[in-house]
């Protein structure tokens, strides 16, 4: 399990460092206030610090003796959201982002939390209209557009 911990450790800071390096040519700052590159640095500076204080916690466990397996019991429901996650970012030029972002949840919901059908569809109809009234609608935020234009 250490290892496994390690590992992680390491890939959160290296997202985090993606992150930050990638937002630098975005402009930090406008005329009009923050800039693109603004929140997108402040999050990987948040994910830096994340995967640090995970790495100082990993190599201050001892018991290094106690690995354990690399896939615990639970692994599954982790390999399950990232599929659902892999697979709205597909769907999502096809059916637009509250679209995509509805159905992952409530896919997640189905798979990992084993609700109820009609949960999971009453809870993905709100999700895409709350989506798209607050960001499209109230925020006037371009989202990506499926073919049925939510």
């Amino acid at each position: 399990m250490w290892r496994a911990e390690l590992i992680g450790a390491w890939v959160v800071l290296l997202l985090g460092l993606f992150i930050v390096v990638f937002s630098i040519p975005l402009k930090y700052y406008t005329d009009l206030g923050p800039g693109a590159g603004f929140l997108p640095f402040w999050i990987g500076v948040g994910v830096v610090v994340g995967g640090v204080v995970e790495l100082i916690k990993v190599f201050r466990i001892k018991a290094r003796t106690e690995m354990g397996s690399f896939l615990q019991p639970r692994s599954k429901l982790g390999f399950q959201m990232l599929a659902l996650i892999v697979i709205s970012f597909v769907i999502v030029p096809f059916v637009g982002f509250s679209v995509g972002l509805a159905l992952c949840t409530a896919a997640a919901m189905r798979v990992i939390g084993k609700h109820h059908i009609t949960t999971c569809a009453i809870t993905a109809v709100l999700s895409a209209v709350f989506i798209h009234v607050v960001f499209a609608l109230w925020l006037d935020i371009p989202l990506p557009m499926g073919l049925i234009g939510w």
